[in-house]
């Protein structure tokens, strides 16, 4: 017999023979299962609420650009706000309105009574509700109308003046006639033609060398640039969007130059290539 500890357990009998097996007389009873404790209601996690989405903050407006038409008249451009406005001022006296359109970009034109000479633009960004969202300001020059004019002017066609003369020609000359032989001093200049240059307006952001860089593959040849258009530059280093320079032995296919842009002139784009 077995006694247990605790007096609270009931005793183990068994009769133990050396022959026999073991038999159990007596046994605890079996100890009545614990219920099991129940599981702690769940918390269902709530979701955090999704933060709103931030406002998209709104395009500021910006001068990208300082160009001339075939007319001569001074070109402002850049970007903003889709439905914003770009009021444009110089020397702080108001120029006119420009909306930004759905490509994010506004224009103006048409100020042909701004003297030659360095000037102030100014452009104040408009929101819908008519209220100054920023303000940029920028120095710029305006060349002469009647430069600018002229340098935008196609040649003229040489084969309508060609046609004419020969409409006027007398009957007579119609008879085929020897050609005159050309003097050999004719010949050759003919065969040389004369260098070629082109020309670029400068844009916020340019300086003669990055120009240089770009139109002469090296910014070391900003003297290049500098030298030909000495008599408007006092100091190297400090050009004015709008200036027009001319580009000695380049004659790039554009005329404004990007102030981002590395590479240099690519062979199709410079139409004095192989002249």
């Amino acid at each position: 017999m077995i006694v247990p500890e605790a007096a609270s357990q009931e005793a183990l009998v068994a009769v133990v023979s050396p022959d026999q097996p073991t038999k159990v007389l007596q046994k605890p009873a079996a100890a009545a299962p614990q219920p099991a404790a129940a599981p702690a209601p769940e918390t269902q996690a709530e979701a955090p609420e999704a933060p709103e989405a931030a406002a998209k903050p709104a395009k500021l407006v910006s001068i990208d650009a300082v160009d001339y038409d075939a007319a001569g008249d001074i070109v402002f451009s850049g970007q903003g706000e889709q439905g914003n406005t770009a009021r444009i001022y110089i020397d702080n006296n108001f120029i006119g309105d420009a909306a930004v359109g759905a490509d994010g970009r506004w224009s103006f034109s048409g100020t042909a009574d701004v003297a030659p000479g360095v000037h102030t633009l100014r452009v104040d960004g408009l929101d819908a509700k008519g209220e100054v969202v920023n303000r940029v300001e920028v120095p710029f020059f305006r060349e002469a109308q009647s430069k600018v004019a002229e340098a935008t002017q196609p040649a003229p066609d040489q084969t309508a003046a060609n046609t004419e003369a020969a409409a006027e020609a007398p009957a007579a000359t119609a008879e085929a006639q020897p050609p005159a032989e050309a003097p050999a001093a004719e010949a050759t200049a003919a065969a040389t033609p004369p260098p070629r240059e082109g020309r670029v307006v400068i844009q916020p952001g340019n300086n003669l060398w990055r120009i240089s860089r770009v139109l002469y593959g090296t910014g070391a040849k900003f003297t290049v640039l500098y030298e030909a258009n000495k008599e408007q530059i006092r100091n190297p280093d400090l050009i004015y969007p709008g200036q027009v320079f001319k580009t000695p032995d380049v004659a790039a296919k554009f005329e404004t130059v990007d102030p981002k842009r590395r590479e240099p002139l690519k062979p199709d784009e410079n139409a004095a290539a192989g002249q």
